[in-house]
Parts: C-alpha cells; sequence; structure tokens
C-alpha cells in the first residue's frame, strides 16, 4: 500500500511469542488521508434506520383459521441401533 508507512523504525515494534509463532504486540503506521469526493448528482434521501423500519418481531394478530405452530408435533425419528443400546445404559 503506497500510503501506508511504518510511525516507527522496524527494530522498535514489539513482538509476543507464541508456541508455533510470533505475532507484532502493535503495528503503528501512518498514512496520507486522500481527499474526501462528494457527488454533485442532486440530494439523495438519508437512508433509513433502524428505529425507522418496521418491526418484524412486532405481535401480529393470527390469521382466523390459522392453526397455532405448536400444536401439531413432529413426527418423531426411530432410534437407531446404537441409540437404542445407550438406553440400557442410561439411568
Amino acid at each position: 500500500m503506497p500510503d501506508l508507512s511504518l510511525a516507527v523504525p522496524a527494530s522498535g515494534i514489539g513482538w509476543r511469542p507464541g508456541p508455533f509463532h510470533r505475532a507484532m504486540i502493535a503495528l503503528p503506521v501512518r498514512f496520507t488521508p486522500t481527499a474526501a469526493r462528494r457527488t454533485t448528482t442532486g440530494a439523495q434521501p438519508p437512508a433509513q434506520t433502524s428505529a425507522q423500519l418496521p418491526d418484524p418481531y412486532r405481535n401480529v394478530a393470527p390469521q382466523p383459521g390459522a392453526a397455532p405452530r405448536h400444536a401439531a408435533e413432529p413426527a418423531k425419528k426411530p432410534k437407531g441401533w446404537w441409540s437404542s443400546f445407550l438406553d440400557v445404559f442410561r439411568v
């Protein structure tokens, strides 16, 4: 990256040891910021914030004739041989 340079000499970088590696404690760098770019396509409305978006988890009245989801129990899968064998040893 051409706009980055070390803020300290390379010998001044601290290292922490590890069992199979070593890692830098910090990487102090300087960079030259670029000028901000502005578009002249006209004013754009700000994006909606989370406070302005509808809440997907709000309580909605159930539709008439709709059965509750927890009313029907899912079909249980038959246990395999190993699970049945282990049930003998469970208390």
